[in-house]
């Protein structure tokens, strides 16, 4: 049985970031956590210690949890409809890889062309919202600590570098599960308005599509050569 535990990343000192909090909760709604979700938390970084600080607080509490999968989802997204159902779904679908529930590589158009419901991306962890194995957690834990720089400031390319190199590639439900509703604040320093989901359905029931269908477009990694400047 899957069991689902959920962490959200915040950031409170943002207004419009508590909004969008309160949003996420009403979107998956108070009955749905107490009846459908092991665990859930929201982790504040009043401090602005910055992303990975907070993703690491998110990961960790994940391991101390008796659930199989874990969600670590950012406080500034758009959420599908029938949004924990779906991911059980999704997971279902393919329990021991990570999801990507947010994807905006190009390989998603050709998707919504073909009608496909995954892509298979090597670096497909986009820090809007992740699932992994909580058995994957400690690993990549561990390996980042031993091989990522402390300063290097960015959450998701950490677990990409850890995927790529471990020959582990992620999966991205086709259309994405969540939207990038603060595209344009980024807390890292990347504000891009362009930085949406490529392929995200607004006033649909997800449960429609059928998540149990694994053919899956592939993509190649397109993870920055920059970032291996932190790695060790």
């Amino acid at each position: 049985m899957i069991r689902l535990s959920i962490a959200i990343m915040h950031t409170p000192v943002f207004k419009e970031r508590r909004n969008h909090v309160e949003n996420i909760i009403n979107q998956i709604s108070v009955s749905t956590i107490q009846q459908e979700v092991e665990d859930f938390k929201i982790f504040s970084d009043w401090y602005q210690k910055g992303a990975w600080y907070n993703a690491r607080q998110c990961w960790m509490w994940g391991l101390s949890l008796k659930s199989t999968h874990h969600l670590v989802l950012q406080d500034d997204v758009i959420l599908c409809e029938q949004f924990v159902k779906v991911i059980k779904k999704c997971i279902e679908a393919y329990p021991e890889h990570p999801l990507g529930l947010y994807a905006n590589r190009k390989i998603c158009e050709e998707a919504k062309n073909q009608d496909v419901r995954w892509c298979q991306i090597p670096d497909g962890t986009w820090g809007q919202a992740i699932v992994l194995p909580q058995s994957m957690i400690a690993k990549f834990l561990k390996w980042e600590k031993n091989h990522i720089l402390p300063n290097f400031k960015h959450d998701d390319s950490r677990l990409a570098m850890y995927l790529v190199n471990s020959k582990i590639p992620a999966m991205c439900p086709m259309p994405s599960l969540v939207d990038h509703a603060g595209a344009e604040s980024s807390i890292v320093g990347q504000s891009n308005k362009n930085k949406r989901a490529r392929w995200f359905v607004e006033n649909k029931n997800y449960l429609d599509y059928n998540w149990s269908d694994k053919n899956f477009l592939k993509s190649p990694s397109m993870l920055s050569k920059e970032y291996y400047k932190f790695y060790v």
